[in-house]
């Protein structure tokens, strides 16, 4: 999993959702008892086959669902199975998918055939694995759901269904894989996340905000964690209300997310490959560097003056990219240097766009570190000797600086753009600075 999240800012988001009114009032009206999978429901076979059958319900059709628990948990577990095909069929209609769903019941019959509560005693891990593989139509989002349910809320699951794996979380900087598989890489890494900052979650978050809800002692978070994310996902995601986004507008983190429900201009968060620019001698390479040690690959692009099928060269070279790559320099370059130094640029606008369509698609995020002038003009001067080129930069770094300034504030709007000033930072503090919210 690419994980560009740190518990840190992970502590701000959670902390921006759980102050939405909106999901607020939601994660209250369901943290303590669950409107999807009520209390009420004691059997935990009962339970489990529930939470299969709330796969694939659309939250406007709540009300037929919980007709349908009501039902199930006055027939019981062990009658259901026993009705005739048409009465059980009868039983799921109001549910959609009547066949398919009652698949997965006969196959849950069969695999907790024999099987007591004690069986809910083995590792969350190891249980949902399980489900998994002898459920029929399961899978790994059904198979968390189950086991959570069937074990209580705060048992340490934290369910990840498609929304949240192909959209929020790489929202918030969590890519992983769009198998099915993926579902469980994005839970693990979640709980990981979570167990890091339990203590804040509940003393800075649910106490102060959410005064309503009763945490259990000695349990993690989770549950409401999940909650938030989850109407979150529901309230912005959904509705690719990307403008009113509450994370996207926090300023301490907006810079780190992402905008994967912008069906036209999608990007994901956190910082998966990097593209670094600036007017030479701004520290690109340094923080390149720092970036390697901190595990990425490091890939160093000239500024390339001759080359006439630049657009095509960079294409694919991006497309071609691999996770965790630091680009030093980029096509931004020949934007900037192009008009300044030559009074054109090579890449026509159609190129542009073809170019950052490939960014978009691979997750780039651009860094643009906008030293002072005069700190570039100093160093530039004493590296002439070495790169005579230096000498006409120097006498152009205004030019170049509001040229830098333009594009950067252009592509903005279609990536995750990072416009930081090396010379405020010390060596070490600047790579931290990228991952962690401003202050």
């Amino acid at each position: 999993m690419n994980q560009f999240l740190s518990p840190l800012t992970f502590r701000e988001m959670i902390a921006t959702i759980a102050k939405d009114d909106i999901v607020l009032r939601e994660v209250e009206k369901n943290h303590d008892e669950n409107r999807w999978w009520p209390l009420e429901v004691k059997d935990w076979r009962l339970r489990m086959l529930i939470a299969g059958w709330s796969s694939r319900i659309s939250y406007r059709a709540i009300n037929s669902y919980a007709s349908v628990v009501m039902a199930m948990d006055e027939i019981g577990f062990d009658n259901f199975f026993e009705m005739e095909l048409r009465e059980k069929l009868k039983v799921i209609k109001p549910l959609g998918l009547a066949e398919t769903r009652l698949t997965y019941a006969n196959s849950l019959f069969q695999y907790l055939k024999g099987k007591t509560s004690n069986y809910l005693d083995q590792p969350n891990d190891v249980l949902i694995e399980q489900f998994q593989k002898e459920v029929s139509g399961a899978g790994y989002k059904i198979a968390q759901c189950a086991i959570l349910y069937a074990k209580g809320y705060h048992c340490g699951i934290m369910p990840v269904d498609s929304g949240m794996n192909t959209t929020l979380l790489p929202c918030l900087g969590l890519q992983t894989k769009k198998t099915a598989v993926g579902h469980e890489i994005s839970r693990t890494a979640l709980e990981d996340l979570v167990n890091q900052s339990a203590d804040f979650i509940k003393s800075t978050v649910i106490n102060l905000h959410n005064a309503s809800i009763t945490l259990p002692p000695q349990t993690n978070p989770t549950w409401f964690s999940h909650l938030a994310l989850i109407y979150h996902k529901r309230q912005y995601c959904n509705n690719h209300a990307c403008d009113s986004c509450t994370l996207r507008n926090n300023p301490k983190i907006s810079r780190l997310i992402g905008k994967m429900c912008d069906p036209e201009h999608s990007f994901p968060g956190g910082l998966n490959k990097v593209i670094l620019e600036g007017i030479d001698t701004c520290g690109k390479t340094t923080l390149a560097k720092r970036l390697v040690e901190a595990g990425y690959t490091y890939n160093h692009q000239k500024y390339r003056e001759t080359y006439q099928d630049i657009d095509q060269y960079y294409t694919e070279l991006y497309t071609q990219s691999k996770p965790l790559t630091v680009y030093d320099r980029s096509f931004i370059s020949e934007l900037v240097y192009g008009p300044v130094l030559r009074g054109k640029s090579r890449i026509s606008e159609t190129a542009i766009e073809k170019i950052l369509k490939v960014l978009r698609d691979q997750g780039f995020s651009i860094v643009f570190l906008d030293e002072e002038p005069d700190t570039l003009r100093s160093r530039l001067r004493q590296s002439t000797s070495q790169f005579p080129r230096h000498l006409e930069v120097m006498e152009k770094v205004d030019p170049l600086r509001k040229k830098y300034q333009e594009v950067v504030a252009r592509l903005s709007s279609q990536l995750n753009t990072i416009t930081v000033n090396p010379s405020q930072y010390a060596k070490d503090e600047l790579v931290h600075e990228l991952f962690a919210p401003q202050t």
